[in-house]
């Protein structure tokens, strides 16, 4: 079975690899990692990953925005939110913006 390309971004190296080694376990590969949405958004145009993981808190501009970026770029692309932040309001704003789902940190092998 092929596995599914992965790209992940958050501005913490730690997380990046956390998040990375999760889905190691599982039948998704990691083909890309940024640090920012700059970042993210080049690599995404170069890799062309199925799912996107993505933090809330970059440096250059928060997930939200970055996720607006990837979706102009590609209206079908899947982005899962990754956040210790999570509320209401925070949720609905990330929909309106195009994230598939959201999940929480720490996140799991099972969650992912």
């Amino acid at each position: 079975m092929e596995k599914v390309k992965v790209m992940v971004v958050d501005d913490s190296k730690i997380s990046r690899a956390m998040i990375s080694g999760h889905l190691a376990k599982t039948n998704f590969e990691v083909v890309a990692q940024a640090k920012d949405a700059a970042e993210a958004v080049q690599l995404y145009q170069e890799t062309n990953p199925a799912i996107v993981t993505m933090d809330m808190n970059l440096p250059d501009a928060d997930g939200i925005e970055c996720t607006r970026r990837i979706r102009s770029i590609d209206s079908d692309a899947k982005i899962v939110m990754i956040s210790a932040m999570k509320d209401a309001a925070l949720v609905a704003k990330g929909r309106a913006a195009g994230v598939s789902a959201f999940l929480q940190k720490p996140v799991n092998t099972n969650d992912l």
